[in-house]
């Protein structure tokens, strides 16, 4: 929370364990009322096994769609099935891009890259394009574009 605090970062991203951290940082920016990140990405995460620990009693507790953060959920097909859904229904606007054949490994093919820029973009500039469900690849148009004028730092 501290290197969250000191600022330059629009965004978090996470993998695995570090997709729960991420998720519990946003959650927890957000329960206290701070600036929560503009955008995050959460790879291969998973919402269990729940803190048993009572000061994160908190976490156990929230009710679906309670946290505001625009979130991309990225898992791959043969990754831990249900987890990633579950985490995303945490968040009011998030997304679950599904990596064909996908392990639990970060995204490589330029298909799921495309999907994981576009959402960014979409975030970052402020589009209402957000809405929930899975995301899909780039649009023929945006597959070859230059970079977009957004950008952004993630922790």
């Amino acid at each position: 929370a501290d290197d969250w605090r000191s600022g330059g970062f629009d965004g978090v991203l996470g993998f695995s364990q570090g997709a729960l951290m991420a998720a519990l940082l946003c959650a927890r920016l957000e329960e206290r009322g701070e600036a929560p990140p503009k955008v995050m990405l959460l790879f291969n995460g998973f919402l269990t096994p729940l803190p048993s620990n009572p000061p994160l009693r908190w976490w156990r507790d929230l009710a679906p769609s309670s946290l505001r953060t625009p979130t991309l959920v990225v898992c791959g097909s043969a990754d831990a099935g249900g987890q990633a859904a579950r985490l995303a229904a945490l968040f009011a606007t998030s997304r679950v891009h599904v990596v064909p054949n996908g392990a639990h490994a970060m995204p490589r093919e330029e298909e799921d890259l495309a999907a994981i820029s576009a959402f960014c973009r979409a975030a970052l500039c402020g589009r209402a394009a957000l809405g929930g469900g899975e995301v899909g690849a780039a649009s023929a148009g945006e597959a070859g574009a230059s970079p977009h004028p957004c950008r952004a730092s993630l922790l």
